[in-house]
């Protein structure tokens, strides 16, 4: 989160807020959405098909990748608002 962005010259305090809302969206959304794709692949992998286990790597994979998006977007957004609040 940003803050101390309500005396930015430059206009952008509810584009700010906006974005840090939607990234707070997001966040509560796709955590649990890679916990549930962490035991959908997990229980894929208990098969013993190897088309269910190249599944299930996909799945793990995608779930780790999102998750790690998530966690480092707050940091993104605060690279992004930073200067737009300090006005340049």
């Amino acid at each position: 989160m940003v803050s101390g962005c309500s005396g930015s010259t430059a206009g952008f305090e509810g584009l700010i807020m906006l974005i840090e809302r939607f990234q707070q969206l997001g966040f509560s959304i796709a955590v649990p959405g890679a916990v549930l794709g962490l035991i959908i692949a997990g229980l894929l992998w208990q098969g013993v098909l190897t088309g269910l286990q190249r599944k299930a790597r996909r799945v793990f994979s995608g779930a780790i990748v999102g998750l790690i998006i998530v966690l480092i977007s707050e940091d993104l957004v605060a690279f992004i608002a930073v200067p737009l609040c300090r006005g340049g």
